[in-house]
């Protein structure tokens, strides 16, 4: 059988699993996380809005920093070089600055 006889009948066929827009790998990290401030917060009797904006905060920076591509997120707080062509005249270094016209 060639390559082009080949027809792929599921499209999902190979790609890695998921629920929703979340991959399967990231559930038993946010849960822990999710579980752990959660019994952190009740520990110190935070609000659970303060709770719930913890949790999230987790788990997204979790997200971001072991994701399918980190990078492409992280790429975008770096600075982005300013390039100019010109022309500067050159200085002498020295405290005693002689007079060029002289």
């Amino acid at each position: 059988m060639s390559e082009k006889d080949f027809r792929s009948v599921t499209p999902n066929l190979g790609a890695k699993p998921r629920l929703g827009p979340v991959p399967a790998e990231m559930l038993l990290p946010w849960s822990g996380i999710g579980t752990g401030l959660l019994l952190f917060c009740q520990l110190l009797a935070v609000n659970w809005v303060w709770t719930t904006v913890l949790i999230l905060g987790g788990i997204s920076i979790w997200w971001i920093l072991t994701g399918k591509a980190p990078w492409r997120f992280l790429s975008k707080f770096r600075p982005v070089p300013r390039w100019a062509k010109g022309y500067v005249y050159s200085t002498r270094l020295s405290l005693h600055q002689s007079n060029p016209k002289a």
